[in-house]
């Protein structure tokens, strides 16, 4: 297909399709700051993300933050495979899969991840082998990481093999785990990019519906300082001219902190909210993969969709991704009335060390528990449960324990739900793997056909 017939397609999809907004950086004001940003070294996306920059030009500026940032999952949900990322045994790289009778390795050559599938014949032999170079991980490593190759034409495909870190050991990635199941043609989408990367620098058009799931082999490496504070061609462009308005330079670029509530948790819950972590949120017509800002509201991008389970209520349903999700069902949420919220407790530009979580958690609950305001239960005067609140206490390990997922087994989770009673230490106990069984449609849906 040529350039011009991709062109072509690209535009006609978009008109059926609603229109994509055309962005940009047509003549004018943003051809004015990404050419000053240009004579001083600094690259500029175009395209479906315009206007975005390397995070190194954020760096130069807000090196502290830059450097925290680095140690947060966010930073590195998304990389290439290096020595110096390396976590994984590479002694014990074989599991096999019994259910369907595959084995699965995965070797370190040099500074390249290789990855090996096979069967075994009864004499030793191994049939049906693939072998294939890593391109890309996804995950940063905290709790689990997957492996993906790429194709000549940017198409991009998961591994089935997975690695878990805490407990140290190869085994199939979630989704993988059935005796059918998608081998190495598990396509990697943009609605799952969305999540884990920052935005390419690819064409006008290319990310909306339709089109094929292609990506530039020249990707960003991780959740960026702009996928939270918007695009920042401008807002650094600005800050390089002779006569500087702070007030301009300022409002070029978004402080999530300063929005209203209902714009600040878009930003989080823009990946961090998924009521069902298999069916992902659908995209309105007309909206781009890459069209979201910071600054707008997510209802205004897409539609978030929840599962009713034939076996588990909405309040037991525990996946991988639940935050948001869990914590929306707190009591301690609902009465807050929009008050508490990701940030009352995270940073996202800093990881907590293990020494840190207790007193800065603690300290999260008793802004609001530490003085009986507003008729809430006071921690350190709540009778026998709590005779004294210490700097050592950590109110997470009952009121917020870590429990075992549902869609992914290998994983304990915070549990974000805000449970007044002590935790139910069974919910760390192994898990089977389930498919989920839902419920009928109602009446008033329509019967498939």
């Amino acid at each position: 297909m040529t350039t011009l017939h991709r062109c072509l397609g690209v535009c006609l999809a978009a008109l059926l399709l609603g229109g994509f907004r055309l962005v940009a950086f047509a003549a004018g004001d943003s051809d004015y700051h990404n050419d000053a940003l240009s004579d001083i070294g600094i690259s500029v996306t175009k395209g479906a993300a315009a206007g975005y920059v390397l995070d190194a030009a954020c760096a130069q500026c807000h090196a502290d933050k830059a450097e925290s940032f680095g140690s947060v999952g966010m930073a590195k949900s998304f990389y290439r495979p290096s020595l110096a990322t390396v976590i994984e045994d590479f002694d014990n790289n074989h599991f096999h899969h019994k259910p369907s009778n595959r084995h699965y390795e995965m070797d370190l050559r040099g500074d390249e991840y290789w990855f090996r599938r096979y069967r075994l014949a009864n004499d030793g032999r191994k049939l049906d082998l693939f072998e294939r170079k890593v391109d890309w991980i996804l995950g940063s490593g905290h709790n689990t990481r997957v492996y993906l190759y790429q194709t000549a034409d940017g198409a991009m495909f998961q591994l089935p093999l997975g690695w878990y870190s805490r407990d140290n050991k190869w085994e199939m990635a979630p989704g993988f785990e059935w005796k059918r199941h998608l081998g190495i043609m598990r396509t990697v989408r943009r609605q799952c990019m969305f999540c884990h990367n920052a935005y390419p620098d690819v064409v006008a058009g290319s990310d909306i519906f339709g089109m094929d799931d292609l990506f530039p082999h020249d990707l960003p490496e991780g959740i960026g300082c702009q996928r939270c504070h918007g695009p920042g061609a401008r807002h650094i462009s600005l800050l390089h001219e002779e006569e500087q308005d702070l007030d301009a330079v300022r409002n070029a670029i978004v402080n999530p902190a300063k929005l209203p509530p209902e714009k600040l948790y878009s930003i989080c819950y823009g990946c961090h909210m998924q009521p069902a972590v298999a069916m992902t949120a659908v995209r309105k017509f007309g909206r781009g993969a890459y069209s979201f800002r910071p600054g707008e509201l997510l209802s205004d991008f897409r539609v978030d969709l929840d599962i009713q389970e034939r076996d588990k209520t909405r309040i037991e349903r525990f996946e991988i991704n639940h935050h948001p999700y869990r914590l929306e069902q707190s009591q301690c949420f609902i009465k807050s009335e929009g008050k508490l919220g990701c940030l009352t407790c995270h940073d996202p530009h800093i990881k907590r060390t293990p020494a840190e979580r207790a007193s800065h958690y603690r300290k999260a609950c008793l802004s609001c528990h530490g003085d009986g305001d507003g008729n809430l239960e006071i921690a350190s005067a709540a009778g026998a449960r709590h005779p004294t609140v210490t700097d050592d206490d950590d109110c997470t390990a009952c009121h917020m324990p870590e429990r075992r997922t549902q869609d992914v087994i290998h994983v304990t989770m915070t549990d974000h739900l805000i449970a007044r009673n002590p935790a139910d230490w069974s919910c760390l106990h192994r898990l089977r793997r389930k498919r989920p069984i839902l419920r009928r449609c109602s009446r008033d849906c329509p019967k498939r056909r």
